[in-house]
């Protein structure tokens, strides 16, 4: 939520520095026109794959994304995010731990896309 009102009250100043410690001023206003869009997807994909999502939500609140819709995204692709990590060191431990510091992001990647995948499969044929 931080993230969000950077974007919203203190983009031109707090919010453009971060950007550009990330170096992606110029790809962010290019972005603009998909996120409003596609705003709540993005931010679900930009809270469970190793996307920055810092800028994720400094963008959301820069282009005054619904309020509500941010926070139940973020909510459930962070919730997603950090269950799987639990899940995984519950059930495998020490012997995963090292591949998860590792290999997480793309890892998380992968299955993300798998579910974006299904989830166009099954609306496309059922």
């Amino acid at each position: 939520m931080l993230g969000f009102f950077i974007g919203v009250f203190f983009f031109d100043t707090i919010g453009t520095n971060i950007l550009n410690y990330y170096q992606l001023e110029d790809k962010f206003l290019s972005f603009k026109n998909y996120y409003k869009e596609f705003g709540i997807w993005i931010v679900a994909v930009g809270g469970f794959t190793p996307i920055p999502y810092k800028v994720i939500t400094i963008f959301s609140g820069f282009i005054k994304m619904n309020f509500t819709e941010f926070i139940v995204a973020s909510f459930i692709s962070r919730a997603a995010r950090y269950f799987l990590i639990a899940t995984l060191l519950y059930f495998y431990g020490k012997k995963i731990e090292q591949f998860l510091i590792k290999k997480f992001g793309v890892l998380s990647f992968i299955l993300f896309c798998i579910l974006i995948l299904a989830y166009f499969f099954f609306k496309k044929f059922y």
